[in-house]
């Protein structure tokens, strides 16, 4: 095998999947595919999580010779970091005294011998994935519904909550896909259109699987790679999302979603806050100077003559309020919330203005919206007032 690439173009490559490689010790999972065939490179990598991700190059490299290797990924990473030419020539030849695959990389006047390496057929497999059905989505689309919900995925396993659950949407005479999140203390939604057709059997599998975090926030980086739509493909237990050259492979978990509509049907939201987005991101940063990583209550003080005051108090370094202007339909009320809950939610969205639908006890949640927007809602469990 050898083949030319331009620095920037292989350094691009390897950092798109250094996030699944297992980074300690020397199993294959460790290690990428690197394999050239019919002009073009295809480089491939598996996590430990069942997520792989396969990125085919042909424009952008010249393959001198045909041939595949199993290549350390961090280490290859770091040296394509460290090159200084942009030219770079990757070359493996089966040395006939040594069972150790090799790979040499010349650049410029420099020259590496990656002795890290494993043979190709010890790679694991890509497994087959029988494709139920298939949608597309626009890039922008995508993005906007990983960023609305993926901050509030369970951080431990909770069985349920672990995953993005996917839903089929059916509104009228338009059908979106759906994305919901929580992680016990708050709620996210967030859906979209697609092309395609998702039918009445996708339910029950939905039903039962849910998106690992981990593949969302690989997707996630590839969003920001240009603006090709996606192709998602479902089948009874994976899915496969396909931008351009590239195609990530998913897993998805068994676990049932609990029942969050029922929360929703039962809110009492008979006050309501209309607020300048920016101005609340603001305050927040300054009342954090006051909350404590073990105690993240903030107060909010809703009043009838169109003010907010968030305020914070902590006993070891002192307090602080601030009044913000509001438009405010109900009565005087009180609420304590987590900051960084609440923040995580605002700095998803990039609306002017955010709505919050308050209840009319200190034990209610809130639910928040966007002004015009149908298409995200959000829900924070309050905290206890001290």
């Amino acid at each position: 095998m050898e083949l030319t690439i331009g620095k920037q173009e292989l350094i691009k490559a390897l950092g798109r999947v250094q996030g699944i490689l297992e980074k300690n010790g020397d199993s294959i999972l460790s290690h990428v595919k690197l394999e050239t065939m019919n002009d073009k490179l295809c480089i491939t990598a598996s996590g430990s999580q069942s997520i792989s991700i396969i990125a085919t190059y042909d424009e952008t490299v010249q393959i001198v010779d045909s041939g595949s290797i199993c290549v350390k990924g961090h280490r290859l990473f770091n040296i394509a970091k460290a090159l200084g030419d942009n030219t770079t020539v990757l070359k493996y030849t089966q040395s006939n005294n040594s069972q150790t695959p090799q790979l040499q990389i010349k650049n410029g006047k420099a020259n590496f011998k990656v002795v890290e390496c494993k043979k190709a057929e010890e790679y694991p497999p890509i497994g087959h994935i029988d494709v139920l059905t298939g949608i597309t989505v626009k890039n922008d689309d995508l993005k906007r519904m990983l960023d609305e919900t993926s901050f509030s995925i369970a951080s431990n396993e909770r069985p349920g909550l672990n995953g993005t659950r996917l839903e089929r949407i059916i509104s009228g005479v338009d059908t979106f896909l759906r994305m919901v999140t929580s992680d016990g203390n708050r709620l996210s939604i967030s859906q979209a259109p697609f092309e395609g057709l998702l039918d009445s059997d996708i339910d029950l599998i939905f039903e039962s699987t849910l998106l690992p975090k981990k593949a969302m926030t690989e997707i996630r980086k590839i969003c920001d790679e240009g603006s090709d739509d996606w192709n998602i493909s479902f089948g009874e237990r994976e899915a496969v999302f396909t931008k351009g050259s590239i195609t990530i492979n998913v897993a998805m978990i068994s676990g049932q979603f609990p029942e969050y509509e029922q929360l929703l049907n039962s809110m009492t939201t008979h006050n309501k806050a209309i607020i300048s987005r920016g101005s609340i991101v603001n305050a927040f940063r300054r009342v954090s100077i006051f909350v404590s990583k073990s105690n993240q209550s903030v107060r909010f003080s809703f009043s009838t003559d169109d003010k907010l005051v968030i305020s914070a108090k902590n006993p070891d370094a002192g307090s602080f309020d601030e009044d913000l202007a509001i438009d405010f339909d109900g009565i005087n009320i009180q609420f304590a919330f987590n900051l960084h809950f609440f923040h995580e939610v605002l700095s998803a969205l990039n609306s002017d203005e955010i709505v919050l639908n308050l209840g009319s006890n200190e034990s209610d949640a809130c639910l928040i919206k966007v002004p015009d927007r149908e298409d995200c809602k959000f829900v924070i469990m309050p905290m206890k007032m001290t």
